[in-house]
């Protein structure tokens, strides 16, 4: 997707060889309308997610929800919007298949779906201002956010149902739940981690 300063308008391109050169193709945002919110999670070269959102007036971010495409990223449908926190703009969304996925807004919280993204429930989080999440399985997962007492990162293996607090010794040493952090997505945190300690 691409989108210049002064254009209101979102449009789609696929790529078929790694990024190397780019098609436009489906129909455009208007960001007047709905347009997108964040980065996509694809699962395979036909079907992803992405956030959306609504713009007021002064293009701020009113009513957040996410979409999905099945054809690679041309066309979207829209499959869900976030009525109980219209204010809040959403930010990550990952899916590991066809049914499963994470969601998480910018306020903080982390939802999660079952079923494709029609529907998402809230996922307990502890004491925390959620940042960035991770999902390597169905029941096993990583968030990382900000507490009163500075960085923090959990881990579950269970859906998100219970979390499991990563000290910043481990982290400092690679050792315990520290080192099976997923490498394609801690690295920056870590880094930021390591500087804050």
């Amino acid at each position: 997707m691409a989108v210049t300063d002064n254009d209101p308008l979102v449009r789609n391109y696929v790529t078929r060889d790694v990024g190397r050169t780019w098609t436009e193709c489906g129909h455009t945002w208007n960001m007047t309308n709905v347009a997108p919110g964040g980065a996509a999670s694809f699962i395979d070269e036909r079907n992803g997610w992405i956030t959306i959102e609504t713009l007021d007036e002064l293009r701020r971010p009113s009513l957040g929800g996410v979409a999905r495409t099945e054809d690679g990223g041309c066309t979207w449908k829209t499959l869900w919007r976030d009525h109980a926190y219209p204010g809040d703009n959403l930010a990550g969304i990952q899916f590991l298949d066809k049914e499963f996925g994470w969601l998480f807004a910018r306020y903080g919280g982390l939802m999660r779906t079952s079923d494709g993204g029609h529907h998402w429930r809230p996922v307990i989080l502890p004491p925390m201002m959620l940042e960035s999440m991770y999902l390597v399985s169905r029941t096993r997962g990583w968030v990382l956010g900000s507490s009163s007492s500075g960085l923090a990162l959990y881990e579950t293996d269970d859906g998100g149902m219970h979390w499991n607090s990563v000290s910043s010794s481990d982290l400092r040493h690679g050792r315990g739940l520290a080192a099976e952090i997923p490498t394609r997505w801690g690295a920056a945190f870590l880094a930021k981690v390591r500087a804050a300690n």
